[in-house]
């Protein structure tokens, strides 16, 4: 797709390199299970000024937080400026890490309903690894991170690689903090438009896996 297609807001993303994604933070005195995950996304330009561009707000039922915890099924939608610019389904993905369950997958759209691509979980024997589809489910990127990813208490980094030269081109780094999780997502500036999306759309799917704490 070409950056023309997209809402005005999202093609602020033309000139990003880095990207900061920052999940609110939930009070300790509130019930986990009880509360809708939101986030706010940053991103820099050519001079590097940095400005917020956008917003997430899950849309999930009591009984999913409740019974499902971290694998449970969700909807996402993104605005700026009181406007839906981009959505987000999570299909409920199995907790065990075998290639008998279903995949942990994150489907982007715009809001008409024009897919933009996924997010999928692959099985390794010891990292964390993620394909990043295009709208055609054309593997482009990949995400690689270790064993250790579910540890809570330290920060963690996700490299990203080119699927067609193998190399690392930029990194997702998850900052831990007691109430709420930041990520910090860093790519080359000429990287598609939609990539980049989809690259900040991950951080969300590596949130809910790993580091969600609902239940």
């Amino acid at each position: 797709m070409d950056a023309s297609g997209l809402p005005t807001h999202l093609t602020s993303l033309l000139e990003a390199d880095r990207i900061i994604v920052r999940q609110d933070c939930i009070p300790k005195s509130k019930e986990r299970c009880s509360i809708l995950n939101t986030y706010e996304v940053f991103a820099n330009d050519s001079n590097d000024k940095w400005k917020s561009i956008l917003n997430f707000e899950e849309q999930s039922s009591w009984k999913s937080r409740m019974f499902c915890c971290s694998a449970r099924p969700f909807r996402m939608r993104a605005w700026a400026h009181d406007e839906t610019v981009l959505l987000m389904r999570r299909p409920y993905g199995c907790p065990a890490s075998t290639d008998t369950c279903l995949p942990h997958r994150l489907e982007v759209k715009l809001p008409d309903d024009t897919p933009l691509g996924s997010i999928v979980r692959t099985f390794g024997r010891c990292e964390s690894a993620f394909r990043i589809l295009d709208a055609e489910d054309t593997p482009r990127l990949l995400l690689k991170g270790s064993c250790m990813a579910s540890n809570w208490c330290l920060d963690f980094v996700f490299k990203i690689y080119s699927v067609k030269g193998g190399r690392s081109i930029g990194r997702i780094i998850r900052e831990w903090r007691e109430e709420c999780d930041v990520f910090y997502i860093a790519f080359p500036r000429d990287l598609h438009v939609v990539l980049k999306l989809l690259v900040m759309s991950s951080s969300v799917l590596i949130d809910y896996m790993y580091f969600d704490s609902s239940c």
